[in-house]
């Protein structure tokens, strides 16, 4: 009993003893680190907290030139007492990484961190010294991370290191975008890689924008969104966007990888890359590979080629569409290098549109329901050791056939509206399949059944006019129904908080956090609702005269 007290008193002496630093541009590094007398430097700072302690960063720049010195190296933490390095103020601390600098934070071998509200680019000084390689490098052994509102943009290679073995990682409402290189993954470790990984509500996109200062192609091979090696997994993928990387869009190595409510866009590579056995896609778009470059290339939408003899994909409510633009080659491929080890693939409520066939090699049993193709050519898709036209794809399993799936505006190299019309085939055709939501979160199913293809058809009621004249740009909110969080897109740019406010049904105002959304492709605004319980508001959108109220429903 002695020694049980004794433990328990120690635990909580250990959690008074943890202590809170401040580092300001105003700061000094002579001084004690309070409130008051702040650091002026977070890497000096981070080396001078204990594990469990709390570092704030307070809105500014700072500037970091010196390898370790100047790096942010925070100390690993403990299970009920991670260490945490929290931007605060205003605005996001900025970190601008200058001579070539390794990375901006460097957490090798580092345990229960938690990093909050950061920003980590280059220093684009004249004469330009080279910048920030990467913003983050989380290398090696790491477990017990989260990452949160973090935005990485303009380093000359890896934006964000995750390489080696990972457990236990959250990232979570990150932009990475227009890095050099790749901008979340890193080389395979000596263990088993990635296990229970989630990737939540993020940017992945613009890698290979960037290079020597300058937002130009850089010279790396195939700058992916997500890249990473072999491993055991689980790895989830939800509410993100990967759009007009220069190499893949997602592509994991991960065995049981869960991606669902994505959008996959304009990538010059692949879109999505499964390499791993129980691993399955939902509720995602998939669309325009090549991102307006009419270069020929063997690219794909979807790619699943595995060495685990026996594995499982699922593919459920995708839509998936290619530019009749470019260099034809297959929509899909299942096996196609791996054509000895036999797998099974479940295509369920998929729209498959492009120009050319969906290829799944003989080696792989195929089950096949209520799919929608809607390829260019005589093959629609060869599956089973047999190749299907559009007169035959119904033998290839129940409610499969050819059709105009009426998207609302296809682009390619550009934003486009995969909604499909009321008069698709697509609508209420669908295989009842359990997803309780679409990608724009709205329930399944809509009408009397469900709906192929990543969206239920819906009549529009959340995407308007800011001012009468049709001339005007429109602007919309995904998702909406919203969940955590949800984007203004359109009508840009906007600035944070501009004219925006959240009121209830009975008119009273609630309190939000908005910030630019810097990685989408067309201006954004991020609206932060995860303190806002569920319900039904009205979003009030103002600028000078000009105004417009929209219903914005807050999911659990």
């Amino acid at each position: 009993m002695r020694t049980i007290v004794f433990v328990m008193w120690l635990s909580s002496f250990s959690a008074i003893q943890a202590s809170t630093y401040y580092v300001s541009p105003a700061g000094n590094d002579s001084w004690p680190g309070t409130a008051a007398q702040p650091w002026a430097s977070p890497g000096y700072g981070s080396k001078h907290m204990a594990g469990g302690d709390t570092l704030v960063v307070l809105s500014g720049d700072y500037v970091m030139a010196v390898f370790y010195d100047d790096m942010l190296t925070p100390p690993s933490g403990s299970a009920g007492a991670p260490t945490a390095v929290l931007g605060q103020g205003p605005s996001r601390p900025r970190f601008l990484g200058a001579g070539s600098l390794f990375s901006c934070a460097d957490i090798e071998d580092g345990a229960h961190i938690v990093m909050k509200n950061l920003e980590c680019t280059s220093l684009i000084d004249t004469p330009y010294t080279g910048g920030a390689r990467a913003g983050i490098n989380a290398g090696s052994t790491v477990h017990d991370l989260l990452f949160e509102d973090i935005e990485i943009h303009h380093t000359e290679e890896l934006a964000f290191n995750l390489g080696g073995d990972a457990g236990d990682i959250t990232i979570r409402r990150c932009s990475i975008h227009r890095n050099g290189y790749t901008a979340l993954g890193g080389p395979g470790g000596s263990g088993d890689g990635w296990v229970n990984v989630l990737i939540d509500s993020c940017s992945l996109s613009y890698s290979g924008h960037f290079y020597n200062g300058h937002d130009q192609q850089s010279p790396w091979d195939r700058p992916d969104g997500l890249g990473f090696e072999a491993s055991e997994g689980p790895v989830e993928v939800r509410y993100t966007v990967a759009e007009h990387n220069l190499g893949d869009g997602l592509d994991s190595k991960a065995r049981r990888t869960y991606i669902h409510h994505c959008i996959v866009a304009n990538n010059f590579a692949d879109g999505v890359k499964l390499w791993g056995d129980s691993s399955r896609v939902e509720n995602t778009l998939i669309y325009a590979t090549g991102g307006g470059d009419t270069t020929p290339s063997p690219w794909c939408l979807l790619v699943i080629g595995t060495d685990d003899a026996g594995g499982t994909f699922e593919i459920t409510n995708v839509t998936m569409w290619d530019s009749p633009y470019r260099h034809p080659h297959y929509t899909a491929t299942v096996q196609y290098d791996e054509s000895t080890v036999p797998t099974t693939l479940i295509l369920r409520n998929v729209i498959v549109a492009g120009l050319r066939q969906f290829y799944v090699s003989p080696i792989v049993t195929v089950i096949a329901e209520n799919n929608l193709f809607d390829i260019d050519a005589a093959e629609q898709i060869t599956a089973n050791g047999t190749t299907y036209t559009c007169a035959t794809v119904g033998d290839l399993g129940t409610g499969n056939f050819c059709g105009d799936p009426q998207f609302a505006a296809p682009a390619w190299g550009a934003s486009g509206d995969f909604h499909v019309d009321e008069s698709s085939p697509a609508v209420d055709s669908g295989l009842d399949n359990g997803l309780p939501d679409d990608l724009d979160l709205f329930p399944r199913p809509y009408n009397a059944a469900y709906d192929r293809g990543c969206y239920e058809y819906h009549p529009p009621c959340f995407s308007f006019p800011i001012e009468t004249e049709a001339t005007l740009p429109r602007v919309a909110f995904w998702p909406n129904p919203a969940r955590g969080f949800t984007r203004l897109a359109g009508g840009g740019p906007w600035s944070e908080g501009e004219g925006l406010v959240l009121l209830d049904m009975a008119g009273r105002r609630m309190g939000v956090q908005t910030r630019p959304d810097a990685g989408r492709a067309a201006p954004a605004l991020f609206i932060d609702l995860d303190d806002i319980p569920a319900g039904v508001y009205a979003l009030a959108l103002r600028r000078g005269t000009r105004h417009a109220l929209v219903p914005l429903v807050v999911l659990q």
